[in-house]
């Protein structure tokens, strides 16, 4: 029986899984591999190798002598097995799956999470910017707390003040959703209820929901809120900022809904 009982073997295998997945192109998000490609195989029977698929939830067996490999489910795995940092995964995965990158982070947080949400601003704020419609990539509810993110797979050659010119666009998203009451509840209803099947606790409804703008990048930067104390996150950090967001909270400017009242949801 093949036994996981060496850290350097399954690093070994990461490594070479990892570099299977920068030779395939970067919008396949779960991709079939032949399974007599990979080199780390080779000295298992077949008994040995859907014992060792079997173990690892981003793997599934499939037709053809294939395996098929969810590279999110990859990533959050490295990320305890290799010394990698996370923002070299950028090499397997392009703007859409950096976005399921985050979407994943949040729900291992507790958060209910959509991404890409659309919305039109039926409100008096629409008349001064001249902005119609907006979309938001990822948007996560825990509690009281909204965060509505701008995810960004910019590097530190970025100009400071691009960044800046964004981080006050994701503000700017976050005043006219709080500017449509009706489409914000229906937003948060939407949440939960396509979260409904994974017995997550009931949201109780709140008097006031702090609706915090955000930014996620893929690199460090040096700057960590804008002029508007809107937050500046590095993939790296994005887990250690959820964790200490009820310290740090007041430290941003979040906008305050004072009528969150998301319908019910039957469990």
């Amino acid at each position: 029986m093949f036994k996981l009982n060496s850290r350097e073997k399954i690093q070994l295998f990461f490594r070479e899984l990892f570099q299977v997945l920068k030779s395939i192109k970067k919008n396949w998000n779960t991709p079939w591999i032949e399974i007599p490609t990979i080199s780390f195989f080779n000295n298992l029977n077949v008994h040995e190798i859907n014992e060792f698929i079997h173990y690892f939830n981003f793997l599934k067996k499939e037709a053809f002598n294939c395996i098929s490999i969810n590279k999110i489910e990859f990533i959050i795995e490295s990320m305890a097995i290799l010394n990698y940092d996370i923002k070299v995964y950028s090499e397997i995965i392009d703007y859409h799956g950096f976005e399921l990158l985050i979407k994943k982070i949040l729900c291992r947080n507790g958060y209910y999470v959509i991404n890409n949400f659309y919305f039109s601003d039926n409100s008096p704020l629409k008349a001064q910017n001249g902005q119609k419609r907006y979309e938001i990539d990822i948007v996560g509810l825990k509690k009281d707390i909204l965060l509505i993110i701008d995810a960004k797979q910019w590097f530190k050659r970025s100009p400071s003040q691009a960044i800046s010119n964004a981080a006050n666009l994701q503000y700017q998203r976050g005043l006219a959703l709080i500017q449509n009451p009706e489409i914000l509840n229906e937003l948060l209803s939407k949440l939960l209820n396509s979260f409904k099947h994974k017995k997550k606790k009931p949201v109780k409804r709140y008097g006031l929901l702090k609706l915090v703008p955000l930014m996620v990048t893929l690199e460090e930067n040096f700057m960590k809120l804008n002029e508007n104390h809107v937050p500046l996150v590095c993939i790296n950090r994005l887990n250690s900022f959820l964790n200490e967001l009820g310290i740090t909270l007041d430290k941003f400017h979040y906008l305050i809904f004072n009528n969150f009242s998301p319908k019910p949801i039957n469990y």
